[in-house]
């Protein structure tokens, strides 16, 4: 760790490198990441919002650079708990996206996928 002490804990701005070669910079309170915060992954993906009792908790977005064809390059949205929770939005390699809820980490309701120039081209619905 390499950041702010107080009271024998992590407080304030810090970052933390676990061995697995995740990397979290960000705000911390008594010992956890509570507050903004950016998660980066071995694989190249990272996450940037914010942060409960070290958990995600409300808005964030997660980033996959290393997507090919068909895959997510980008999720944005709301956390509870650590899982998915409300309106997301989720862009795709092609250009496309597709917008909806979710719920305790699943998605609900009526989910639209859009083409580049915004048109809809498809709808789901989930359970």
């Amino acid at each position: 760790y390499e950041g702010k002490w107080e009271n024998d804990h992590m407080n304030g701005q810090g970052t933390y490198i676990w061995s697995s070669g995740k990397k979290y910079v960000g705000q911390w309170v008594n010992g956890s990441r509570t507050g903004k915060g950016i998660v980066y992954y071995s694989d190249g993906s990272r996450f940037e919002g914010y942060f409960a009792n070290g958990i995600r908790e409300g808005a964030g977005v997660e980033y996959y650079p290393n997507a090919g064809p068909g895959d997510i390059v980008k999720r944005e949205g709301e956390w509870k708990n650590g899982k998915r929770y409300g309106f997301f939005r989720e862009y795709y390699y092609s250009g496309g996206r597709w917008s909806g809820r979710n719920v305790n980490g699943k998605k609900s309701g009526d989910w639209y996928y859009k083409h580049p120039d915004g048109s809809i081209a498809d709808k789901k619905k989930y359970r």
